[in-house]
């Protein structure tokens, strides 16, 4: 998974290159930072152990042709980095909470227009129902294309994070989630709900900071999986 900065970088990257011509600059001076890492460090490993809530049941739901299901991204812990040959990097991340809430959809390119959640809880193990707000509901989210050229992905996210409390004391927790997508002109709207257990996962991840860089650029989304 991409660091939170080096991800926040490329968005910000790709909001500055899709203005016009007189922001070319600024496109060159926000490359800079990452252009310099891309020379020295062009791809390596990330070894990762989280601390992570991954699906035991029902692990996607199907809307109007769509499939749907909540990902909880951990913002926390720390990531250390070392240089090998100067062209190639190794990193272990420890992640863990607090967790950015996010909800994803995988629809057909030209077909699955736009996703829309109307309502999302959380229901957790200590008997709380933690609601988003209001305000970070009702928005339209287009579907775009994707890393895999059959899967226009939608990603629901907002700008709050939950805090589980002890990882050791933490249970399994229910996303409610009331979603409407929109596909050929037709919307349907439904509520469902997935049960996330808490999981230490260890993983090795491949990551290349020029593929990156050019996926932004070129509008496509990281496909995320339902794992």
């Amino acid at each position: 998974m991409t660091h939170p900065q080096h991800s926040e970088l490329l968005e910000k990257i790709a909001m500055l290159a899709k203005k016009p011509l007189q922001n070319m600059n600024a496109v060159l001076l926000a490359c800079l930072p990452l252009v310099g890492a891309a020379f020295l460090t062009g791809c390596g490993n990330i070894w990762t152990t989280q601390q992570a809530f991954i699906a035991s049941k029902n692990p996607v739901s199907s809307l109007n042709g769509a499939t749907i299901f909540p990902h909880l991204v951990p913002m926390g812990g720390e990531v250390k980095f070392g240089l090998n040959t100067m062209v190639y990097f190794a990193g272990v991340e420890q992640a863990a909470a607090p967790y950015a809430i996010y909800v994803i959809a995988h629809g057909t390119p030209g077909v699955h227009e736009s996703l829309v959640i109307d309502d999302l809880k959380l229901h957790t193990s200590y008997n709380k129902t933690e609601p988003l707000p209001d305000d970070m509901l009702g928005k339209s989210i287009p579907f775009t294309k994707t890393t895999d050229p059959a899967i226009a992905q939608a990603t629901f996210g907002c700008n709050v994070v939950w805090h589980p409390g002890q990882w050791d004391q933490v249970g399994p927790v229910n996303v409610e989630i009331t979603a409407t997508v929109i596909a050929n002109g037709t919307s349907q709207t439904h509520t469902f709900t997935h049960q996330l257990d808490p999981t230490i996962r260890k993983e090795k991840q491949f990551e290349s900071i020029g593929g990156d860089f050019l996926r932004v650029i070129r509008g496509k989304e990281k496909l995320v999986d339902n794992r």
